[in-house]
């Protein structure tokens, strides 16, 4: 199982809109978009230089299946910031691919912190 992370475009934020409207998901995890143009409100946000968000796609051997991302990024005195993920595709849930997503996420921000 080849697990990647991609850039978060317009199109898969209204696919993890839509796809994260199944009842398995909304019990899980809360989500902010009432609709879908706020999700892309949202989403523009992210693209701003002083964004406090970012997230990336969650691919796995090709196929988009969720979305991993910090947000409430502070980076002021001690850095901080929540994680939030969702693999929206319930066939690949306890795969370990959130696990792998979540990693492989903490290794790009390694790069940028050091």
């Amino acid at each position: 199982m080849n697990i990647t992370l991609e850039k978060r475009t317009a199109d898969s934020v209204r696919t993890y809109f839509e796809k994260a409207k199944r009842p398995e998901i909304k019990q899980v995890l809360p989500q902010k978009a009432k609709t879908v143009e706020e999700a892309l409100a949202d989403y523009e946000q992210t693209l701003l230089p002083d964004a406090q968000s970012f997230g990336q796609t969650v691919y796995v051997d090709g196929k988009y299946v969720g979305d991993v991302w910090c947000y409430c990024i502070d980076m002021d005195d001690e850095p901080n910031c929540m994680l939030s993920f969702c693999i929206f595709e319930l066939e690949y849930w306890n795969k370990g691919i959130a696990t792998t997503a979540v990693k492989n996420l903490f290794r790009v921000f390694a790069l940028y912190t050091m």
